[in-house]
């Protein structure tokens, strides 16, 4: 099963790399155009890369947070769960008439 996670891991990552260096390799190739006016063609596939990008990061970055939540959440959940319980004379009683 971790093998599996470990895998999906890497391609989910690969995915990401490859979609980020794709938008930054557009902006950078045509930032330096000759822009035509309102219209220009290079201007929205420059746009529209820098919002891929922008996008992306968004979304790896609430992904991240909550995931770290999550792991926060369950190692307090697993803390309480197998925290000692203070053996107080109210307890020793309550255990001794079960």
């Amino acid at each position: 099963m971790k093998g599996v996670r470990r895998t999906v891991a890497v391609i989910f990552a690969l995915i990401v790399f490859f979609a980020m260096l794709s938008s930054a390799v557009t902006v950078i190739a045509h930032g330096d155009h000759q822009c035509t006016g309102a219209g220009c063609r290079e201007c929205r596939v420059i746009w529209a890369a820098a919002q891929n990008a922008r996008a992306l990061g968004v979304v790896l970055t609430a992904v991240f947070l909550a995931l770290t939540a999550l792991r926060v959440r369950m190692v307090r959940r697993l803390r309480n769960a197998f925290a000692p319980v203070p053996r107080t004379p109210v307890r020793s009683k309550v255990l001794l008439l079960d």
